[in-house]
């Protein structure tokens, strides 16, 4: 199902409780993501890197970067804002997006691949943002 703008929008608020500027970051995680695996720049996932698709692991890693790159010491404030505190909330917001038709899943892909990737208190700990800004 392909949703007009605004439909998509009423869709998205339906869905639960995070706002329509999570799901912006979202895709653009997305698309940040595919890029730092293609150019072969995403350590910390333990996946190879196999064309196009993405695993969940592999995308929450690329909105954790995501989120300390663009707002800092400020990205547990921000990601905390949208209602998004645990990877799984990535998950349900991907699931939400596969919904709409506008992203895709294959046969082995599953919401669960978005349960307990890192705990948020750890990956957006003060010594983790200083020690990832520092590399930035």
């Amino acid at each position: 199902m392909s949703l007009a703008r605004e439909e998509l929008h009423d869709f998205l608020r339906s869905r639960g409780p995070y706002p329509l500027e999570a799901y912006e970051f979202l895709q653009q995680g997305l698309q940040h993501t595919v890029e730092r695996l293609s150019q072969g720049q995403a350590a910390q996932s333990v996946e190879p890197f196999r064309g196009g698709h993405i695993s969940g692991q592999q995308l929450c890693f690329g909105l954790r970067d995501l989120a300390i790159s663009r707002y800092g010491f400020l990205a547990p404030v921000v990601l905390r804002h949208w209602g998004v505190d645990r990877t799984m909330d990535f998950g349900t917001m991907v699931y939400t997006l596969i919904e709409a038709g506008l992203m895709s899943r294959n046969e082995q892909d599953s919401l669960e691949d978005f349960g307990s990737v890192y705990e948020f208190e750890e990956a957006f700990s003060q010594r983790e943002l200083a020690n990832s800004i520092g590399r930035g």
